[in-house]
């Protein structure tokens, strides 16, 4: 399970969005700080946070916004967060590998997709449409071969008899 916290500072009354694993405010205590108290990026929003309130753990508080089965969600909703807060300290960021390893994983490329959807097509004329040619592709093949057979075929031929019949 994975908790989206929000640290706050007293003195800076800035706030920080982060997740972990866990489920409770201790949790996300242990690890804000964790992180804080070793990092020496100033870039790092939990050391700005924690260094703007003096390193004083008592100065700041931490409040569970949300849980998450899969960290996937977790961090879509903190980064969610981190863009729409005017008093965040850190904006948004990209994805971490292991992150962005699910999400590939979960979710075919688009072009994966597209090709699918293609193969799926009968004639040559719903895979034009669905992009797998382009306008100047198929202008290309009118200036070199005969309009009305062009159109008969996209009619009438596979997205691959096509393919094959112009060469393209």
């Amino acid at each position: 399970m994975y908790i989206v916290y929000k640290a706050q500072g007293e003195q800076s009354h800035q706030a920080y969005y982060a997740y972990t694993e866990g489920n409770t405010v201790d949790d996300a205590r242990k690890t804000f700080l964790s992180h804080a108290s070793v990092r020496s990026d100033e870039m790092s929003g939990d050391y700005r946070l924690f260094h703007l309130n003096n390193k004083d753990p008592n100065l700041i508080t931490f409040d569970i916004l949300e849980t998450f089965e899969d960290e996937v969600s977790a961090y879509i909703y903190r980064n969610m967060l981190r863009t729409i807060c005017h008093n965040t300290v850190t904006g948004t960021s990209t994805w971490p590998t292991r992150v962005a390893q699910q999400i590939k994983q979960s979710r075919p490329p688009k072009k994966a997709k597209k090709k699918k959807i293609i193969q799926q097509l009968k004639t040559a004329r719903q895979a034009w449409a669905n992009g797998k040619w382009s306008k100047n592709i198929i202008s290309g093949l009118i200036d070199l071969y005969d309009r009305d057979d062009i159109v008969y075929d996209l009619d009438n031929l596979t997205p691959n008899e096509f393919e094959l019949k112009y060469s393209i």
